[in-house]
C-alpha cells in the first residue's frame, strides 16, 4: 500500500531544504495548524504543485506537471 516517510527537522528553513534537495518535483503537501505559515512554506518549495492541508489532487481540465527528474512543462497548457 502507500507509503509515506516522516523526517524530523528543527526549523521550516530545513522543512524547505530537504524538500528541495530532492531529485524530483511533481508534487508536494504541507501539513500544518498554521494555514497561513504553510502557504508562505509552500511557496518557497520547489515542485510542479503544492498542496497545504490536503492530500494532492488534479482536474484533468488543468495543466499539470512536474519539475527536476519529474519532468518539464505541462500537460494541458500552450507549453504541453
Amino acid at each position: 500500500g502507500p507509503l509515506a516517510p516522516l523526517i524530523s527537522v528543527d526549523s521550516a528553513e530545513e522543512a524547505v531544504q530537504l524538500a528541495n534537495a530532492s531529485e524530483f518535483g511533481l508534487g508536494a503537501t504541507v501539513f500544518t495548524k498554521d494555514k497561513s505559515k504553510g502557504e508562505q512554506i509552500a511557496l518557497g518549495i520547489d515542485s510542479g504543485m503544492v498542496f497545504v492541508n490536503t492530500m494532492l489532487r488534479s482536474d484533468p481540465r488543468l495543466p499539470f506537471g512536474g519539475v527536476k527528474n519529474s519532468g518539464y512543462g505541462r500537460e494541458c497548457s500552450a507549453e504541453g
